[in-house]
């Protein structure tokens, strides 16, 4: 009897111990990037694998789908000031008979974003 325990009990260890696991190859991650150098970043983000799907004119971003594997290398670079994940954003459909009345403070209250006065 203990000795089916034992084996029990050893085989939940055995079975409990985290193992890591990679993440597969070419699956990519879609991130915006705030840089001070956007070509350096261009070229970094190429260098991995990665695609830049857009390049900001007005600010100093760049979107791109970068591999998971190189995530780490790119965010790491000196020239990456902020990342953010990049994510579609609606705005909530309007519940009445006149749009115009849609304030843009509901808008802004129903996101992640906060109005302050």
């Amino acid at each position: 009897m203990k000795k089916g325990v034992s084996l029990v009990l050893i085989g939940i260890l055995v079975l409990s111990v985290y193992i890591p696991v990679a993440a597969p190859e070419g699956e990519t991650i879609p991130l915006i990037f705030e840089t001070d150098n956007a070509a350096v970043l261009r070229t970094v983000i190429e260098g991995v694998g990665g695609t830049v799907t857009i390049e900001f004119l007005t600010v100093n971003m760049i979107a791109a789908e970068v591999p998971l594997l190189a995530v780490e290398s790119v965010t790491g670079n000196p020239h990456v000031l902020h990342v953010y994940k990049d994510r579609m954003q609606s705005i909530p459909d309007f519940q009445g008979d006149d749009a115009d009345t849609f304030a843009a403070e509901e808008v802004l209250n129903m996101s992640e974003f906060t109005v302050e006065g």
